[in-house]
């Protein structure tokens, strides 16, 4: 258990990052391009790509990294948060009925923050 929860940490701090620096510096511009148009297609404003999300991203990445290291709340906190930011982008795709190769993604990543959060809480109620 505690293998999977260090292994899918690693995967998702990896994520975050290169998503926080395409949010936050628009390269490499082919990324940052489809970051735009599918901020448009859902109908969220691309002012929002630099804060909040290039910034959420940012804290993600140093709460997983805290929780690695030993803070387990922060690492916590940091799975709470992916959670719902990848739940309020599936319920943005679906709410503009946005079914392109963005939603399977936004899903998958679901999937993962969640994992992270159940594997995390359950080494705290580990013995």
């Amino acid at each position: 258990m505690h293998t999977a929860l260090v292994v899918l940490t690693i995967v998702a701090i990896g994520f975050s990052a290169f998503t926080a620096l395409v949010s936050l510096t628009d390269r490499p511009r082919a990324v940052a391009r489809g970051a735009y148009e599918s901020l448009d297609a859902v109908g969220v404003p691309r002012s929002w790509q630099r804060f909040p999300i290039g910034v959420g991203k940012v804290l993600a990445v140093l709460g997983l990294s805290a929780g690695l290291f030993g803070i387990p709340g922060v690492g916590t906190a940091a799975a709470m948060g992916l959670t719902v930011y990848w739940s309020c982008a599936a319920f943005a795709h679906l709410r503009a009925r946005h079914y392109d190769y963005h939603l399977p993604f936004t899903v998958s990543w679901i999937v993962i923050s969640v994992s992270i959060l159940v594997l995390d809480l359950a080494t705290w109620c580990a013995p």
